[in-house]
């Protein structure tokens, strides 16, 4: 028999002041802070073009330019990460679709990455020159950025990062792909876009992909910068 029942009640009420103070702080830091990277980057951009035209295409003053440039571009991307989990979270995104030749916007995106890739070699598979899909493209390359970005940081040097784009039925990737179901207003057997990136990093655990896409996630390696936010 049971005597008693002890009942425990926790007011959460002051964590989330709290969370929602901290959101509000990092949306408006990251509104601040884009203005003037943008301007950064729009002088550094400037400076490499002109450090160009001389003709010193291998100068160590064309190089710094280029590291500048690299770094500032990744300072803007996490601000814009911040600056869309905000909307996201206030239920202002809004898609912009369209049809879209997903193979020239991976190769877009992994010429824009080859700078930072240093000597890691990426090769991009896809079945043909021209892959039309209906979609956001800014968001799809945010995705397609934010994977290849990582792939890179965490892979070392010399290694090969292979970005494939295959087309299957929804019931097969879900069928090998235990993170994909199949919404119910789709046919199983309609035909759809996977993407994958591959690298030959540590890889993620299967404890890591139950968080793969919540917000501020990060895996156990700390050694790359980062907010966890390619995937929210």
């Amino acid at each position: 028999t049971i005597d008693g029942a002890v009942t425990i009640f926790r007011d959460i009420t002051t964590n989330q002041k709290l969370e929602r103070a901290k959101d509000d702080f990092l949306a408006v830091a990251a509104h601040e802070l884009r203005s003037p990277l943008a301007a950064v980057r729009g002088y550094t951009d400037l400076l490499v073009r002109r450090e160009q035209r001389r003709g010193e295409e291998d100068s160590s003053e064309l190089r710094g330019l280029n590291i500048l440039a690299q770094q500032v571009t990744h300072m803007l991307r996490m601000v814009d990460n911040i600056l869309d989990v905000s909307r996201i979270d206030a239920g202002q995104v809004s898609l912009q679709v369209q049809p879209v030749n997903l193979v020239a916007l991976a190769e877009q995106v992994i010429e824009q990455q080859r700078p930072s890739a240093g000597d890691r070699w990426i090769e991009l598979e896809a079945p043909g020159p021209d892959l039309q899909i209906v979609c956001d493209s800014l968001r799809i390359r945010q995705v397609l950025t934010n994977l290849v970005g990582n792939a890179i940081r965490y892979s070392a040097p010399g290694t090969h990062i292979g970005v494939r784009l295959a087309t299957h039925t929804a019931a097969v990737i879900a069928a090998n792909h235990p993170f994909y179901s199949i919404p119910g207003s789709m046919d199983a057997q309609s035909v759809q876009v996977l993407v994958a990136v591959r690298d030959q990093g540590s890889g993620i655990s299967d404890d890591q992909l139950s968080r793969l896409f919540r917000r501020y996630a990060r895996g156990r390696e700390r050694r790359a910068e980062g907010l966890g936010l390619g995937l929210y």
